[in-house]
């Protein structure tokens, strides 16, 4: 092989190895796609139903309100982001203990897969923080308080941090992560986090637009966490089974 020919392999590899990464594109089309659906539709509710929303959902009896005060909890990250910081820090010490070797693959793999929640909850929440400060959305408690309604733009209010949600942000990049753990569960995931994206409606937090654009960011941001797990071959995504030392050596041959 000549050294030109060598030179024009490297360039090759790279771009694979970048391309690794990324979803595939048919995949990204149709997340292009639903982003549009997805803008489209809190532009037409922002514009037209987001406020007779949030004072029709005003109206319902106290049971309702306090019913989805209760469910509402579940959307609060600390809820997550604390035992599960926790707990990766008690497993990754936990895998140098030396009598605890023949078990690392096993406490790593638990380890991974706590981090990928951790992480899909905790980056998805940052970028929603940052859009909230960008938008400064007023919530519903300004329309019902000085009916004022819109876009402040670079606000660091909570009263002006209403889009996204972040509560529907934090429970469907819970139920996201989890359906790529555990899939099978996918229905008991989603459900509930529709219930905790419901209830920031219900409790005056939000308007409807707010938890759309905050779910779909979770969903969206958790898709290329995952992706990056698998770039990196971190195994997290199979069953997790706790494999002896003899099959792990069976397994590598």
């Amino acid at each position: 092989m000549t050294e030109s020919s060598f030179s024009q392999h490297p360039p090759v590899q790279k771009q694979n190895r970048k391309a690794d990464w990324r979803l595939s594109s048919h995949i990204e089309i149709r997340l292009l796609w639903v982003g549009i659906f997805i803008f489209a539709s809190c532009i037409l509710l922002i514009g037209y139903a987001d406020p007779s929303i949030a004072t029709y959902v005003k109206t319902f009896d106290q049971r309702v309100y306090r019913f989805f005060r209760v469910i509402t909890s579940l959307g609060n990250s600390a809820v997550y982001l604390i035992p599960f910081g926790i707990l990766c820090i008690i497993l990754r010490l936990l895998s140098f203990i030396p009598g605890l070797q023949p078990k690392k693959r096993y406490v790593m793999k638990v380890y991974h897969s706590f981090l990928f929640i951790f992480l899909s909850i905790a980056i998805s929440g940052v970028i929603t923080d940052i859009f909230k400060f960008l938008f400064g959305r007023t919530r519903p408690i300004l329309l019902f308080k000085d009916n004022y309604y819109g876009f402040a733009f670079f606000e660091f209010s909570s009263d002006m941090w209403s889009f996204p949600s972040g509560h529907a942000n934090t429970i469907f990049a819970l139920a996201t992560a989890l359906f790529f753990l555990l899939p099978k569960g996918w229905f008991l995931y989603f459900s509930v986090a529709a219930l905790v994206g419901a209830s920031r409606v219900f409790i005056g937090s939000h308007y409807p637009s707010d938890v759309i654009a905050g779910s779909y960011l979770a969903v969206l941001t958790t898709l290329y966490i995952k992706q990056y797990f698998v770039f990196k071959k971190i195994d997290v995504f199979e069953k997790l089974r706790y494999t002896s030392q003899e099959e792990q050596k069976k397994e590598s041959h």
